[in-house]
């Protein structure tokens, strides 16, 4: 297996290959959110197609849609890079969303204990 240049080091978990350690713990967070009905399902690596001439598409890592009928984007980063942060940014402002970024397990967290209000 190669190594990531930048550190992160890909598993597996559910029969599912991951990036990163974060975005498998991301994973595992989610299904035991779905599992508990707090979230109803959740997309994987969600392609957004971008106008901008320099990169064609972007990937969010999830895409949570929970039990109260509101949906999110969330991506997981170890390292944040200036190209990611461009191409989040271009995703947002072409599609009039908000991507939000975890760089921990305890962000994952957090992220959801503001989205569905309860201690998780």
């Amino acid at each position: 297996m190669l190594k990531h240049k930048y550190g992160a080091k890909p598993s597996e978990y559910d029969g599912k290959k991951f990036r990163s350690k974060l975005e498998r713990h991301a994973y595992i967070i989610l299904k035991e959110h779905q599992d508990k009905g707090d979230i109803s399902f959740f997309l994987r690596e969600v392609p957004f197609e971008l106008s901008d001439r320099t990169t064609k598409k972007h990937r969010v890592d999830f895409m949570i849609f929970f039990s109260n009928g509101t949906v999110e984007l969330l991506e997981t980063k170890g390292m944040d890079l200036e190209s990611g942060k461009l191409r989040r940014s271009l995703v947002e402002d072409q599609y009039n969303i908000r991507i939000e970024v975890a760089k921990s397990s305890i962000q994952v967290r957090d992220f959801l204990y503001k989205k569905i209000g309860m201690d998780i």
